[in-house]
């Protein structure tokens, strides 16, 4: 169980742990991947409280800057990749595979890295505005447990990393971070109940793209998941807001 936990923590972020990730502890991690949220959430939450020193757009910055460095970019990478296999691949599953594994960043990549930094930062500045400092903590919780139910899918890249961290119970460790994240919301802003909807778009707009023109998941469309689906909560967040 906690080396479970441990490898979940090394695979999702560069925070240190006592322990040499091996590739048998990869299927052990996914039952934990919305506790790593919620590690890496919690210091969002601390930084929050610069907001009447330094104001909500330099806040949202400096927790967008957080995210990306304690993470280490990794699932940034996801996002460009994705990207770019999006707008090169031109339908074709091999091609687009080898547009996402070109360590250069196309245009593509670069402008949907852009969008989505700037639109986290925008919908970041807007929670911090209206009151919903919880949608901190809770953007990164639900983000990390979106990648659970695309691992039930087939993997694009046989031995690649969407294939060597599948667990043998998917449904299982599915199950286990749902009842983690309903737990995180009703405890902290249940007012929210209805934000993960836009996770559950980002990660079902991307299930059935990797399914399409892929014909599987793969680590970069994982990282991307992280990435969409934090945004996607934030904007369901800052949406349900304007609207009481």
């Amino acid at each position: 169980m906690l080396r479970g936990l441990l490898t979940a923590i090394a695979l999702l972020s560069r925070v240190p742990v006592p322990i040499t990730m091996e590739a048998a502890d990869l299927p052990r991690s996914p039952p934990y991947f919305a506790v790593v949220g919620l590690l890496l959430g919690g210091p969002c939450l601390l930084l929050a409280q610069l907001k009447p020193l330094l104001g909500s757009p330099v806040t949202a910055v400096l927790v967008t800057g957080y995210l990306a460095a304690v993470t280490g970019g990794l699932h940034l990478d996801g996002v460009a990749d994705v990207c770019d296999g999006m707008g090169g691949g031109r339908g074709d599953p091999q091609r687009t595979l080898e547009v996402m594994r070109d360590p250069r960043v196309g245009a593509h990549g670069v402008v949907g890295l852009c969008l989505l930094l700037l639109g986290k930062c925008a919908l970041l500045a807007r929670c911090l505005d209206t009151g919903l400092d919880s949608a901190l903590l809770l953007a990164p919780v639900c983000a990390r447990a979106s990648m659970v139910p695309l691992l039930t899918l087939p993997s694009a890249r046989p031995g690649g990393l969407g294939d060597l961290v599948r667990p043998p119970h998917p449904h299982r460790a599915t199950l286990i971070n749902l009842l983690l994240v309903a737990f995180v919301i009703a405890s902290n802003a249940p007012q929210l109940w209805f934000a993960p909807c836009g996770c559950l778009i980002a990660m079902a707009f991307l299930g059935r793209w990797a399914r399409r023109e892929l014909g599987g998941i793969s680590g970069d469309v994982l990282g991307a998941t992280v990435e969409w689906a934090e945004l996607g909560f934030l904007f369901a967040a800052a949406l349900g807001r304007a609207s009481i």
